[in-house]
Parts: structure tokens; sequence; C-alpha cells
């Protein structure tokens, strides 16, 4: 069986999870945090946390290849998107936004809308699929010969 190699799109859609998903929505919320007037629940702080470092550690265990690790990643991200787009819908339906505060509200939409769309299109397409299921496929076949000894000689 022929190895498929890395597609350069794993990469790039792995930097993007880790910096677009991960990272500045990270950042943001610590300096939202830090800057905010009101008291915010240590226990939604770790969570929040947690959650955008769950994003980046799938990231790197799918960027390895492992299909598990694709499946968290499409999970998380899912999760993280998801929560983008309700969190800003009940903001805008809510009166106590400004009016200049809309257009930020509105990109969490079309952000979590295209990281949505972009991982869920990516990371089913078949050439990907076939990348990822390749390491899995090998792994018991590899766990079989070294069991038998065929591995050694």
């Amino acid at each position: 069986m022929r190895r498929i190699e890395k597609p350069i799109g794993v990469h790039l859609m792995m930097a993007y999870n880790i910096v677009v998903v991960g990272v500045i929505p990270l950042v943001t919320f610590v300096l939202a945090v830090r800057n905010s007037e009101g008291e915010v629940s240590f226990v939604w702080v770790l969570l929040t946390v947690a959650l955008y470092f769950c994003v980046m550690g799938a990231a790197v265990w799918a960027w390895s290849g492992d299909d598990m690790g694709r499946w968290i990643l499409l999970s998380v991200v899912t999760f993280v998107a998801l929560q983008w787009i309700i969190n800003a819908i009940l903001m805008l339906t809510g009166s106590d936004i400004v009016s200049g505060e809309k257009p930020r509200v509105i990109g969490f939409i079309s952000r979590g809308s295209i990281a949505l769309a972009l991982n869920w299109w990516y990371f089913n397409r078949k050439s990907t699929v076939a990348y990822f299921k390749q390491k899995s496929a090998a792994t018991p076949d590899n766990e079989q010969a070294v069991h038998s000894g065929k591995a050694f000689s």
C-alpha cells in the first residue's frame, strides 16, 4: 500500500485552528476578563481557557496524522464555533448592546460560521480522510507483526 504524504492543507488548517480558533480568542478573552469592571466567575474563566487549550491540543493531535485527533478537533471546533454563534445571537437579541459593538458581535457569527464550514469541508474531503485513515489502518497490522515476531525477521 502506497503511503500518502501529509497534505499541505493539513499544515494550513492546523495553523488556522491554533491561531484563529485557539490563540486569538484566548488572548482576547483573557484581556476582556482583565479589563472587566464586573466580577467574572473563576469557573467560567477556567472552562473557557481550557476549551481554547483543547482546540490547540486537538489541532496538534490531528496534525500528527491520527484519525481520532481529526474527529476530536472537529468536535471541539464545532463546539467553539457554535458557542460563538449562539452567544452573538443572544447578545444581538438583548437590548443592552451598544450600537457601535454590533459589527464586532456580528463578526463572531461570521468567524464561527467560517471556522465551522472550513473545518468540516476540509477534514471530510476524500483525500484528507484517506491520509488520516492510512495511519489507523496501518496500526493493527504493525501490532500483529510485532506480536507474531515477523517485525524482527
